[in-house]
């Protein structure tokens, strides 16, 4: 219509050839456009029994879409790959009906296909051209569109959090992850010793997104890059029966783009030196992703308890950190009673384990270990791997060493992903020297502050704190502040609103042990026994019940976040010197009674509240161990956060 062309503001004149439209349907046409019925529009070429009538009218319509394009592409701004997408799909119907004629199941899918298209573009060029209206219309017809890239302990929380909003047709949410369910790291420890299963260790994801919280779009797939400046997102889809092997960036054939307003970025880490030490991808299997782990792990142990004549098992753990130590103890548990010659390796660069604990928890550590025949081969590191050895150097003499294996499993530190490097290095997102995405203290981009990310891939910068270390505690404990800042930016546009981050300074460590029993350390103590293994369970299951759909759906208070200060205030304070008898009890019950795990629980949160407390706990366990508080390194600093 010309109306519509002069709206448009074009410097030439389209003339239609009247010759060949009929009177009746040209009426029709014009009173349909005037209303913007796009597909009775169709219909009404369709309906036109000359061929040469269809395909005038068809073009034309192409016409007018493909100057709108024009128009809004020029304009500076403005959705205009909206209007794109909709002319690419239109020409390719064009191009199909003009070979074939118009028969019923043609007319079906033109007319979707156009009628589609050209809403997409109508709502792209209204938003763009209105004037007076712009921002209302804006966000009539455009959403907010909220990309959240990974699934983490971190972003978990924020999809459940946004279930509140579903209905708000003013936000488009949108997640990406390279899997429909998430591995929680916190159990595959207990999973590996066979006391939880797989499917009891992992989040699942698509239906949390999809079924629960009502997101718009949910799609399975390996971001490959981000343009932060047009807003652009390319991932390429990974089929869903695709196992994953590695963290690596992958082919970007048959990539698709996604467009985003505000972006959160939860994708952990990867595991370090996995990639670059020759050997190591062949003939290791890394803890990351952890999904592969799990399965790769069970499938060793199937062959093992498969095989009629046993042989000789020598695992070899690469990595002597906490990870790699609470690995080699669970596949302790799980293997020793069906291998008759079980040994296992801890390969460790540093000169001890633990350095950042006590001389009192380094020595009951080794003690477990060494209770359970696992090696530590301290002070070497890794030079090679090959099919059967790992070459190692030491780091005192350069000599080099061979150690056997008939299994390696790859338990280093946090490495960043391939994409954060990219994304540093060619999208100017200010990262690290290591890789890692640096974040202000309510985890926004310090490049973009329509960026966020949170968990093992970013690093906050801030001078008042440190970044907190690679530990899924703190990814845990930064999920409800990042659910507040984006819900504050998304809705309300408002930065004065953000929350800051202040991640406590010590926690408390749990470690599974196997046989039922597990290690815990906090304030310089270790505690060990069936109750801390019990105490891991809870906390752990605590967390995961609050994404499990069963208990979703029964459970009616949807917007709890994960929260494990219970209120105990005005519980009795137990006295220090039975707390600290408590603390060290290594048996299931104390004074012919069940020991409650919630006793010792208790005891632990009220020391870290109250000062003076902690301190007269911690002398008594001194005592209790039988060695002079003064005769031991200092314990570890005094604060009253939760663990």
């Amino acid at each position: 219509p010309p109306s519509l062309l002069r709206c448009c503001g074009f410097p030439f004149r389209f003339t239609l050839n009247r010759s060949t439209l009929r009177n009746s349907k040209r009426h029709k046409r014009r009173h349909i456009v005037q209303n913007h019925d796009d597909d009775a529009v169709l219909e009404s070429i369709i309906d036109d029994e000359d061929e040469d009538d269809q395909l005038t009218s068809f073009f034309c319509s192409f016409f007018i879409q493909a100057a709108l394009v024009f128009h809004v592409g020029s304009g500076g701004g403005g959705p205009h790959h909206i209007a794109s997408s909709a002319v690419t799909q239109a020409f390719s119907v064009g191009s199909h009906h003009r070979h074939r004629p118009c028969n019923l199941h043609h007319r079906s899918s033109l007319t979707h296909s156009f009628g589609t298209n050209t809403r997409r573009m109508m709502t792209a060029f209204a938003a763009h051209t209105d004037d007076g209206n712009n921002d209302a219309t804006a966000a009539e017809k455009n959403p907010k569109r909220l990309v959240l890239i990974g699934g983490g302990h971190a972003h978990v929380q924020v999809i459940k959090s946004l279930k509140k909003y579903s209905d708000n047709q003013d936000l488009h949410i949108t997640l990406i992850d390279r899997q429909a369910a998430a591995t929680y790291s916190g159990m595959v420890p207990g999973c590996l010793a066979d006391i939880y299963s797989s499917d009891d260790t992992q989040l699942q994801l698509q239906p949390l997104a999809t079924e629960y919280a009502h997101f718009n779009e949910f799609h399975q797939g390996s971001v490959v890059d981000i343009d932060f400046q047009e807003k652009h997102i390319w991932f390429v889809p990974i089929p869903k029966e695709q196992q994953l092997t590695d963290d690596s960036m992958p082919t970007q054939n048959n990539k698709k783009m996604i467009s985003f307003d505000i972006l959160s970025i939860d994708i952990g880490s990867t595991s370090r030196g996995w990639r670059s030490i020759p050997g190591a991808r062949q003939y290791t299997l890394p803890t990351r992703p952890i999904s592969n782990l799990v399965a790769k792990f069970e499938s060793w142990t199937k062959d093992i308890t498969r095989t009629t004549k046993p042989q000789p098992i020598h695992m070899v753990i690469i990595g002597a950190g906490a990870a790699g130590i609470e690995l080699s103890m669970s596949i302790h548990s799980r293997w020793n009673s069906v291998v008759d010659n079980l040994k296992i390796t801890l390969v460790h660069s540093g000169d001890q384990i633990v350095p950042n604990e006590s001389d009192w928890c380094r020595s009951k550590l080794v003690s477990l270990l060494e209770e359970r025949n696992i090696e530590i081969v301290n002070d070497c590191v890794v030079q090679e791997v090959l099919s059967d050895q790992v070459v190692v150097v030491s780091s005192n003499t350069n000599t080099k060493t061979s150690i056997p294996f008939t299994h390696c499993i790859w338990a280093t530190g946090a490495e960043a992903h391939d994409i954060s490097h990219h994304l540093g290095n060619n999208r100017g997102l200010q990262i690290t020297d290591d890789g890692w995405i640096c974040v202000t203290p309510t985890f926004q981009s310090v490049s973009y502050p329509y960026v966020f990310a949170a968990g093992d891939c970013c690093h906050i910068v801030s001078s008042h704190q440190r970044s907190p270390p690679k530990a899924g505690v703190y990814a845990v404990r930064a999920g409800p502040i990042i659910s507040h800042n984006l819900i504050s930016l998304l809705l309300e546009n408002k930065n004065d609103k953000l929350q800051h981050y202040q991640p406590q300074s010590d926690f408390l460590k749990l470690m599974v042990c196997g046989n039922g029993m597990a290690l815990g350390f906090r304030f310089g103590i270790p505690m060990y026994g069936k109750w801390v293994m019990n105490l891991k369970d809870s906390i752990d299951n605590k967390f995961m019940n609050l994404f499990r759909m069963k208990y979703l759906v029964e459970n009616s208070d949807e917007d709890k976040q994960y929260d494990d200060s219970d209120d105990d205030e005005d519980e009795p304070t137990i006295e220090p010197k039975l707390a600290a008898s408590i603390l060290l009890t290594e048996d299931v019950s104390i004074h012919d009674e069940k020991l409650d795990y919630n006793v010792p629980w208790k005891i632990i949160r009220r020391m870290m509240k109250d000062e003076t407390y902690q301190q007269e706990v911690v002398s008594e366990c001194h005592r209790h161990r039988g060695v002079a508080i003064e005769q031991q390194q200092p314990v570890l600093s005094v604060n009253n956060e939760t663990s």
